[in-house]
This record gives structure tokens, C-alpha cells and sequence, in this order.
């Protein structure tokens, strides 16, 4: 352990760069890429910053968390990695510093954290309202292994549901995930990539694409890169991209609303008037005469989230729905 009188930022970085393992996550060993890309973000316009707390999740040996202490010195941040060759690192040069915690748990389990908030009480978040986001408290980390899509989908979900980190209120996270997942989320209405959860970031969330790898941006949406205007980074082995995600104030109801877009984007590309006996036998005959001539005529992957609430709304009226758990599976199309 190294006194925080005797911390060495070089020391430290090259300390970093010496662990060799990536676990399969994106490992970013360049201090500058994150200097940058946080810059960007100018959080002292939002925040107190020595009010707020942070929780990083996978933040492998801590290079990340050093450069974002640097630019923004929240109050406290707390690291939750499992991994022995990343908490090394962060034993031995962050937690003598103060403002950091260490959990060595993994993110994937929810049971992490319970401990960490409920059991242990390492992190302490107030519940503040949904008018604002947050004001002390956001959430950020590397998702850019094989399970870091999932991972992401699901705190998707969670924003929606008001549940997990966001029972706090508004609170505002900031995820490294590979290139992929960002294009598929912020793809444009009548666009090839547009799916269910582009539908769902475009409803509940202002996303904004904050870094990108400069490889591969054809496959982002047409008008995503001008209306974004990312930081352009280096081509790397693998692409990957830093969101800035603030979660919306919303009154929606979900369950059939998430019913009616998971189904119908499943043939996204075919008419509403051919494909909402997708919804159930019958569907097609009840909801055209209540539907606009002109909605009928879209493609799902032309339709705003507002246009999926009015079909909702038109099928939650329907006497002979079938019933929500004989047809929702999660798995379908993110």
C-alpha cells in the first residue's frame, strides 16, 4: 500500500499498464483518451462536485476513476471490481488516497448491490425527486465485454422501471460499451439498426454519444454523428464509444406499450396494417378502425415512441388481449 503522501501519478499509470489481463473488456491504457473524453462532459455545470458520489462499476485497475478524480474530485467514489489482478492496483494506490472504496464484488450480481447499499452501507445515495436529475450521485463503468450489452439493456429496463440505481431519482450514468451497442441504441426512426432499444433510449433518456473509435462511423445512423459531434478517438483492436446517459421524468405505462414494441418490431420493416396480428388473433380487426390511415401505413422502425403509446393505448382497450405473460419474453429483439 502506498502512503497518499507518497502517490506517484507515473508510478500509478504505469502500474496500470502493466496488468496485462482484460477479462475480455476493452482496457483503455492511454490517460489522455480518458482526460478527454471526461473533459467533455463538463459536470461542474450540473454539480457540487464535492457533494457528489460516484459508483464506477468494472473499472479494472482504476486508471479511469484516477483521471475522472482528477478533472471533477467528487466527494467519494466507489469501485466495484471483483477481478484480484485489477484490485491489486487499486488496493495498493487509490484506497490510501481517501476519496475511494473499494467493493470487490461483481456488478453482474445484483446481490453486489445490496451489499454494498443496503448491507454493508458503503454508499449511501439520497432520493431526490424527478423533476432534476441528480445532484449528487451518478453512476459510470466499462460494459464492454460479452456480457456488457446485457448488462446495459437491463439498466435500460431499470431506468424505465424506476427501480435499481434510479429508485435514487434522475441519475445520470456515463458507460464505456462497444461501438456496436451505441449504434444500435441511438439508430434513427426508418433506419436498418432501429430496434426495440432505440425506441426505448429515444422515450425514457437523452443519450448523448459523448467518444468514439474513428473506425467503422459509417454504421452509425444518417444525421447521429452531426447532431452528437463526438470526440473522434484512435482505432483501437476492438471500437467502442462513451455514453452519457440522463434518464427521463416519464408517466408511461409500460407493460403494454413494451408489449406492443417488442412484438411489432419484430418484422419492423413490414406495414402496420400487415402486422398487428403479431399482437394477437384478432388484434388486426380491432385496432385498424381505432388507428390513423396514415399510422397504418408506417413501418415499426418509422414510428416515434409516441406513435407506439397510441397503439398501446388503442390495444390496452381491447375485451380479447391475450394475456402479457403468455407472449412477453425479454429475449426477443433489444
Amino acid at each position: 500500500m502506498v502512503p497518499a503522501s507518497s502517490f506517484s501519478r507515473q508510478s500509478f499509470i504505469e502500474a496500470c499498464q502493466a496488468v496485462k489481463f482484460s477479462y475480455g473488456r476493452t482496457i483503455i491504457s492511454n490517460p489522455k483518451i480518458f482526460e478527454q473524453a471526461y473533459s467533455r462532459i463538463n459536470l461542474q455545470k450540473s454539480y457540487d462536485m464535492s457533494k457528489v458520489q460516484v459508483l464506477e462499476l468494472y473499472p479494472g485497475t482504476g486508471m479511469s476513476s484516477y483521471i475522472f478524480h482528477e478533472l471533477y474530485k467528487p466527494q467519494l467514489q466507489v469501485l466495484m471490481e471483483s477481478k484480484s489482478a485489477y484490485t491489486k492496483v487499486i488496493d495498493q494506490y487509490l484506497e490510501p488516497l481517501g476519496n475511494f472504496k473499494l467493493h470487490k464484488h461483481d456488478p453482474y450480481m445484483w446481490e453486489s448491490f445490496i451489499s454494498l447499499i443496503d448491507e454493508q452501507k458503503i454508499l449511501q445515495p439520497e432520493v431526490q425527486s424527478r423533476d432534476h436529475v441528480h445532484d449528487s450521485f451518478l453512476v459510470m463503468g466499462n460494459l464492454t465485454d460479452r456480457r456488457g450489452e446485457q448488462l446495459y439493456m437491463q439498466y435500460l429496463q431499470c431506468m424505465a422501471n424506476k427501480n435499481w440505481m434510479q429508485r435514487f431519482g434522475l441519475v445520470r450514468m456515463l458507460f464505456w460499451v462497444p461501438q456496436t451497442t451505441a449504434i444500435k441504441l441511438l439508430s434513427p426512426r426508418d433506419f436498418k439498426a432501429r430496434s426495440r432499444c432505440s425506441v426505448i433510449t429515444d422515450a425514457i433518456t437523452d443519450t448523448r454519444l459523448i467518444a468514439t473509435t474513428s473506425s467503422n462511423l459509417s454504421a452509425f445512423g444518417p444525421g447521429v454523428l452531426e447532431a452528437h459531434d463526438p470526440l473522434l478517438l484512435p482505432e483501437d483492436k476492438t471500437n467502442y464509444a462513451l455514453l452519457e446517459v440522463l434518464p427521463l421524468n416519464h408517466n408511461m405505462e409500460l407493460d403494454y406499450w413494451d408489449y406492443c414494441l417488442q412484438r411489432l418490431m419484430v418484422c419492423k420493416s413490414t406495414p402496420l396494417s400487415d402486422n398487428l396480428e403479431v399482437l394477437g388473433h384478432g388484434a388486426s380487426e380491432f385496432l385498424k378502425p381505432r388507428l390513423d390511415a396514415e399510422l397504418l401505413k408506417k413501418k415499426p422502425l418509422q414510428l416515434t415512441h409516441q406513435e407506439f403509446t397510441e397503439i398501446a393505448s388503442a390495444y390496452a382497450l381491447w375485451p380479447f388481449k391475450p394475456s402479457l405473460y403468455d407472449y412477453y419474453d425479454q429475449s426477443d429483439d433489444q
